[in-house]
């Protein structure tokens, strides 16, 4: 039960394992299982690590859009949004189940 215990964010940049070595940070978060961990063990620090998407946790790498509020009101200029947002679905969608004719186009 993690209730009563205050996270306190640090800011070190990129520098994770720099901040785990020095005890600047007990966690990191946003990292490459294939460049910090390497890095932490070549610099003897006992990393531990765990996939987001293996824990029920979102992974950060979507694509997210944003938008004027005026466009948002402009009904012509709102249209074009949601016409751009359902070719960005479709699109996905044909990824996910053409992956091989995907890597072709």
């Amino acid at each position: 039960d993690l209730t009563d215990v205050e996270i306190v964010p640090v800011n070190e940049g990129f520098y994770h394992t720099k901040a785990l070595k020095e005890n600047k940070a007990d966690a990191a978060t946003l990292i490459f299982a294939n460049f910090e961990v390497p890095e932490a063990t070549a610099q003897g620090v006992d990393a531990g690590f765990f996939h987001l998407k293996y824990n029920a946790v979102p992974d950060f790498c979507q694509l997210i859009l944003i938008a004027q509020p005026h466009k948002l009101k402009d009904p012509k200029e709102a249209s074009k949004l949601r016409r751009l947002n359902t070719a960005l679905n479709e699109a996905s969608d044909y990824l996910k189940l053409n992956p091989q004719e995907a890597k072709e186009i």
